[in-house]
C-alpha cells in the first residue's frame, strides 16, 4: 500500500505533466514534428512519462477496461449522459463535420487517453489514499486537478472564458470520476471526454464570453457554479448510495 507522502508526491507529479508537457515538450520536439502534429506528439509524450513514471514509482494499477455487471456499469453512466445530453449534445448540432479529419480524430482521442489516464486513473487511485478511503474527496481531489490543468488555455484565451471553461471542466470531471470509481473501466470516460472535446477542437463554438460585460460575467459564473455545485452532489450521491459490485480500487 502507498503512503501517504508517497501519494501526495505522486499527485504533484501527475498533476504537473499535463501543463508542463503542453508548455515545454512543443519547443523541444519543434525542429522534428510538424506544427499540425505538435499537440498529438505532446499527448504521446506526456501518456509515455505517466506511464514510465507510474510504473517505476508508484505501481498504480490502472483499468482500462471491465466486462464485468454491464448492466450496472450503465447505470453508474447514467449521470455523465444525462449531463452530456443537455450541456453538449448541442454543440455537435452545430459541428462543421466537414472539417473533421483523421489528424483532428486522433488529437482528439490521444487528448482524451492522456488526461484520462492522469486524472482518472491515477490521480483517483493516489486520492482514495490521501483521502483515507473517502470515495468523494478522491473524486474531488482528481477534478480539482483536471479543472486546474486547463488553466493553460489562458495562453489563447481570456480569463473569463478560461475561468468558466475550467469550472465546467471540473464538473464533467467529478462525473467522469464517479464513473471509473464505480466501473474500473477508463475506456468509459476516455468515450465521454472525446465526445466532449471533438466539438470544441473542430471549432465549432466560438465563445462570446470575452465580449461580455462584468455583470454578465458574474452571472455566468454564477450559473456554472451552480452546475458544479450539482454535479458535485449527485456525485456524492453516486459514489455513496449506487453500488457496482467490482474489486475495489487500490489505495
Amino acid at each position: 500500500m502507498l503512503s501517504k507522502k508517497k501519494s501526495w508526491l505522486g499527485i504533484i507529479v501527475f498533476f504537473s505533466l499535463v501543463p508542463l508537457g503542453l508548455l515545454v515538450v512543443p519547443y523541444l520536439i519543434a525542429w522534428a514534428v510538424p506544427e499540425r502534429f505538435g499537440q498529438l506528439a505532446c499527448d504521446c509524450v506526456i501518456v509515455l512519462l505517466a506511464y514510465g513514471l507510474n510504473q517505476r514509482y508508484w505501481h498504480v494499477p490502472i483499468h482500462f477496461f471491465s466486462r464485468n455487471k454491464p448492466v450496472g456499469q450503465l447505470v453508474q453512466l447514467l449521470p455523465a449522459l444525462i449531463y452530456f445530453t443537455i450541456m453538449k449534445l448541442p454543440s455537435w448540432s452545430t459541428m462543421a463535420f466537414n472539417k473533421v479529419t483523421i489528424l483532428i480524430l486522433l488529437t482528439v482521442m490521444m487528448i482524451a487517453v492522456a488526461e484520462e489516464i492522469i486524472c482518472r486513473g491515477l490521480l483517483i487511485p493516489l486520492g482514495l489514499t490521501v483521502a483515507g478511503g473517502r470515495p468523494f474527496v478522491a473524486v474531488l481531489i482528481s477534478s480539482l486537478a483536471f479543472g486546474l490543468v486547463h488553466v493553460v488555455n489562458l495562453a489563447h484565451g481570456s480569463l473569463n472564458t478560461v475561468m468558466i471553461q475550467v469550472i465546467f471542466v471540473f464538473a464533467s470531471g467529478m462525473l467522469w470520476g464517479a464513473v471509473y470509481l464505480k466501473t474500473h473501466n477508463l475506456l468509459l470516460t476516455i468515450i465521454l471526454h472525446f465526445l466532449d472535446d471533438l466539438p470544441v477542437v473542430v471549432g465549432s463554438q466560438q465563445s462570446n464570453i470575452a465580449t461580455l460585460n462584468s455583470s454578465q460575467v458574474q452571472i455566468m459564473v454564477m450559473i456554472v457554479l451552480g452546475i458544479a455545485v450539482i454535479a458535485c452532489g449527485v456525485v456524492f450521491f453516486q459514489v455513496h448510495s449506487f453500488h457496482y459490485h467490482g474489486k475495489k480500487l487500490p489505495q
